[in-house]
């Protein structure tokens, strides 16, 4: 899910790109489908579904739970004035514990 905290609108949002890695390093871009353009209302949130082919080391970690998973994702839109802008934002799946949740890496999220 992508939350706007601006106070504007995010014209045709999208996934723009999306990274994989085992413990953020030598990240692969990955394939994905199922992307649509949205707009995002400030205070809002959209919900993104994508498919993305994850690399094999990337799901050999998953499966043996001996390293983290990272994705890197950019998404872009426009703003109000017609310019584009992109977020990164980064976030990891801890295979040493058993849980269902994604966590935020403590870098690389930003606003462009």
């Amino acid at each position: 899910m992508v939350l706007n905290t601006g106070k504007t609108p995010a014209i045709d949002a999208e996934v723009a790109k999306i990274t994989m890695a085992v413990n953020d390093k030598n990240p692969k871009a990955v394939t994905t489908s199922g992307n649509g353009r949205s707009v995002i209302a400030p205070s809002g949130d959209e919900t993104f579904y994508v498919t993305a082919n994850a690399p094999d080391d990337v799901m050999t970690a998953l499966q043996g739970k001996k390293a983290r998973a990272h994705l890197r994702c950019v998404i872009a839109y426009r703003d109000i004035f017609k310019r584009r802008r992109e977020t990164d934002f980064c976030v990891y799946y801890p295979t040493s514990e058993d849980t269902p949740n994604w966590f935020n890496c403590p870098d690389g999220n930003s606003m462009k």
